[in-house]
């Protein structure tokens, strides 16, 4: 795992991150999980939504792995084709969350990036350094600034600009299905679920590198360190001249005159 030795590695040097990047794989079969990985149900005795199991994840360093029977959350078992997108779901006639009924229902159900249904049946994620799987993503919390420097790398040999969704939720729609069926970064706000489930912060967001992005943003990340001044904490200018106020420059005078 040489490549994910060079990306971990990266991310700590040019974006200080303060929690474990994590490694993300949607796993069609449950062979596919390593020994070690936790499942909330089995080893936790808990039942608990992705956004939470990615906290435990990048909070404590821990591998996790969830299916359909740790998991809670509908939208979230939508989102990864755990479960199927009925008909009434997505045409708003089950009201199904706060919203008026109806339309905005429906608008909110279509919105959700969703992958094939019963295509995978367990997500799996670790933090990079203990990956030994090939991962579908990348996942990373940080601060704005963090998240800023991560795109200035994955724009910085390309150039363009990054477009990410925000919604009423369903924060795991851009984290994973949207990351894998565009195959770009994501950089997401984080919604209810993960503030109320996982305990994000104020001032956390996230940001995903789908696999074949991985080495495009370490490379934007070096070259753009030496090459210009997008770095992580941001320089600033201290090199300059203020404008005291009138009465300060006024005693400077008055003490630089002769005499008492």
């Amino acid at each position: 795992m040489e490549d994910l030795k060079r990306v971990n590695d990266a991310l700590y040097k040019y974006v200080r991150l303060q929690t474990h990047p994590l490694a993300v794989r949607m796993c069609t079969s449950v062979d596919e999980i390593p020994e070690e990985a936790k499942f909330p149900k089995r080893d936790f005795g808990v039942m608990m939504p992705v956004c939470q199991a990615f906290a435990v994840a990048y909070r404590r360093g821990w591998t996790v792995a969830l299916g359909l029977e740790d998991h809670p959350c509908p939208l979230g078992n939508v989102v990864m084709g755990f479960l199927k997108a009925k008909k009434a779901f997505l045409d708003g006639s089950f009201h199904w969350s706060w919203l008026p009924p109806g339309e905005p229902n429906a608008r909110y159900a279509q919105s959700l990036k969703r992958l094939e249904y019963g295509k995978y049946s367990h997500i799996l994620m670790t933090p990079i350094e203990k990956a030994t799987f090939e991962p579908h993503f990348l996942l990373i919390y940080g601060n704005p600034g963090q998240v800023v420097r991560m795109v200035q790398g994955r724009l910085y040999l390309q150039g363009g600009m990054l477009s990410a969704a925000a919604g009423l939720g369903g924060s795991c729609s851009p984290m994973v299905s949207q990351t894998m069926l565009t195959d770009e970064c994501q950089y997401v706000l984080l919604g209810s679920g993960p503030r109320r489930f996982a305990h994000a912060q104020d001032h956390e967001m996230a940001f995903t590198i789908p696999a074949s992005k991985m080495e495009l943003v370490v490379k934007g990340m070096e070259e753009s360190e030496t090459k210009s001044t997008y770095t992580y904490p941001p320089p600033v200018s201290l090199i300059f001249e203020d404008a005291f106020p009138p009465r300060y420059q006024e005693l400077q005078k008055f003490l630089m005159e002769e005499g008492d």
